[in-house]
């Protein structure tokens, strides 16, 4: 096999690196977004994405531009978006991702379960993230037998590690999406009783910021904690290593995770 359609989102590093990396071992990539900006390595399709249709918007092009390639196989990151991409495109053999919210989170009404078990009953491969997920996915196969495999998001290694700031003051990160599940409520409180004990701690926010930090910077104001904390947004990859190397730690009080990606980070 030598000719591989990716459906996955652009902006992704993790996508980003399966495509990079692919296509390092003499794999000819095209990718196809919903989203995003396209990548100066490989072929990329980008679809518009203004809202939760958006794929569904995009069914018919999204095929003709797969067919277009004339694909040994394909790969869908995130069932329950690229992988109604790759379901419709009705091309074998057709891997399938799952990251974790995609069976979870974003699983939540009878009618996205009901597609996302569609999907992964007509994949003929199935790649998950943890043995949590792939026992996740056997309980939504429901006895039928697929193929999984356990691939962990890999990191890479920085090339170097800065130096550890001085001891005061005592500075915290919090590196993900800002979406309920990963409880960043739960640190901002947290907080307030920190800084009665020790009142040199400071807390940066740093990710995606969604419809969410509305309620947090409420939160921060409500618990007298603005001196104590930053919203610093997204974080660009390539400087995601330096931003936690500010910090003495980061905490990731997550009410759920699939695979702790940013927690890996911060290990290495």
């Amino acid at each position: 096999m030598s000719r591989i359609v990716i459906f996955g989102w652009a902006d992704s590093v993790h996508v980003q690196r399966w495509c990079k990396g692919l296509s390092r071992r003499g794999f000819e990539i095209k990718l196809i977004s919903v989203g995003g900006q396209k990548l100066g390595t490989v072929e990329t399709v980008i679809f518009p994405r203004n809202n939760q249709f958006s794929y569904l918007k995009c069914l018919g092009a999204a095929k003709k531009e797969a067919l277009k390639f004339s694909p040994d196989l394909i790969h869908a990151h995130y069932v329950a978006g690229n992988g109604l991409l790759g379901y419709a495109s009705k091309i074998h053999p057709m891997v399938s991702s799952v990251w974790g919210s995609d069976i979870d989170a974003s699983a939540n009404s009878l009618i996205v379960n009901w597609i996302v078990e569609k999907i992964l009953k007509r994949s003929d491969h199935i790649t998950v993230t943890s043995q949590y997920l792939k026992s996740k996915v056997e309980m939504r196969l429901n006895g039928l037998n697929r193929s999984i495999t356990v691939i962990p998001f890999g990191v890479e290694m920085p090339n170097e590690v800065g130096q550890v700031p001085a001891s005061r003051p005592f500075r915290i990160c919090y590196l993900k999406e800002h979406k309920p599940v990963y409880g960043a409520d739960i640190l901002i409180k947290a907080l307030s009783h920190v800084i009665k004990e020790i009142p040199e701690v400071y807390l940066t926010f740093a990710g995606k910021e969604n419809d969410y930090p509305g309620h947090l910077k409420k939160l921060v104001i409500e618990n007298n904690l603005e001196k104590h904390v930053k919203f610093a947004g997204q974080i660009n990859h390539e400087n995601i290593y330096p931003f936690i190397s500010e910090h003495h730690v980061m905490v990731m009080p997550s009410r759920f995770e699939g695979f702790g990606v940013a927690a890996a980070e911060a290990s290495a």
